[in-house]
C-alpha cells in the first residue's frame, strides 16, 4: 500500500514538472487583465434578487457600461456611476464603490458593492451581497441569501 502511495506522488510530481517545463499551467489570477476585458457595454439579461428571478419587464432596457475604473448603470432612462475595483477580497471579487455611508462608523452598511464575477468570452455573471457585509463564496441567491445575481452579455 505504501509503495503504491509513493508511485502516485511520484507521478503526480512529474506531470506538474512536465506542465511547468511545457508552460502549460494556467495563469495566475490577473485583475488587471481582467479590468481590461471587462471594459465596453454590457446589456443585463437577467436577475435574480433573493431567490426571485426578475421579469423581463422589470430589467427592461438596464445596461452597464465600464470605462476605465468607471462602473455606470443605466435604467429605465437614469444613469449611476460608481467606480469598482476587482481582487480586493481574493481572485475574483469586485467591489463597487457606490457612496460613502455617514453612519458606517455606527455599524451601519452600504455604499459599496462586494461581490463575485465570472467572465466567460462575451459573458458575465455578478453576484453581490446586498448587505455588504462580505464577498459571497458562491452564485446561491437562494431565498434569505441577501444576495443578488445580474447576467450581461457583451455588446457588439
Amino acid at each position: 500500500m505504501r509503495l503504491l502511495t509513493l508511485g502516485v506522488m511520484l507521478i503526480c510530481a512529474v506531470l506538474v514538472l512536465n506542465a511547468c517545463s511545457s508552460g502549460e499551467l494556467v495563469s495566475a489570477y490577473n485583475p488587471q487583465e481582467d479590468a481590461k476585458k471587462l471594459q465596453g457595454s454590457w446589456k443585463v439579461t437577467g436577475t435574480t434578487f433573493n431567490g426571485q428571478r426578475m421579469s423581463v419587464e422589470d430589467i427592461g432596457n438596464t445596461r452597464l457600461t465600464i470605462s476605465g475604473d468607471q462602473y455606470t448603470m443605466a435604467h429605465n432612462g437614469g444613469t449611476e456611476t460608481s467606480t469598482f475595483t476587482l481582487g480586493v477580497g481574493g481572485p475574483r471579487t469586485i467591489r463597487v464603490f457606490h457612496h460613502e455611508n455617514p453612519l458606517a462608523s455606527q455599524g451601519f452598511y452600504g455604499g459599496t458593492l462586494t461581490g463575485i464575477y465570472e467572465l466567460s468570452g462575451d459573458r458575465l455573471r455578478i453576484c453581490f451581497d446586498v448587505t455588504c457585509r462580505e464577498y459571497p463564496r458562491s452564485f446561491d441567491t437562494g431565498r434569505g441569501s441577501r444576495r443578488g445575481i445580474y447576467e450581461l452579455i457583451r455588446e457588439k
